[in-house]
């Protein structure tokens, strides 16, 4: 039981939810220690030729339905090996859409660094 007590509360802290004074949980309303922090209101944009300048395993950004997504991390650990290195420096909405829509939607935000213009 104690060690439950532990992650919960290990978990809020990293969370940056707080304990106050009288036991509640507080949650910042600026939500700054918060993972994912508001992306939308800071979010980059680029352009596609930005994206086209990234095109190698060790630096692979690309595309898809208006968002642009640095995959450089996921190189190595892509289910198709160097498929991915395929879609370095584009727009892979269509292949996304039709072909990895499932993939997409779960993974890809993790890789979010802003918007295409």
């Amino acid at each position: 039981m104690r060690k439950y007590i532990m992650v919960i509360a290990l978990a809020l802290v990293l969370s940056g939810c707080v304990w106050d004074k009288d036991k509640k949980i507080s949650i910042p309303e600026n939500n700054q220690n918060m993972e994912n922090t508001n992306q939308a209101n800071t979010a980059a944009s680029y352009t596609l030729d930005d994206v086209a300048k990234h095109t190698v395993p060790t630096d692979c950004w690309l595309a898809s339905n208006g968002k642009v997504y640095d995959v450089t991390s996921f190189v190595d650990k892509h289910p198709g090996g160097e498929k991915i290195l395929n879609g370095c420096g584009k727009d892979m909405t269509e292949f996304f859409n039709t072909l990895h829509a499932k993939q997409s939607v779960e993974k890809l935000p993790a890789f979010y660094i802003g918007d295409l213009k």
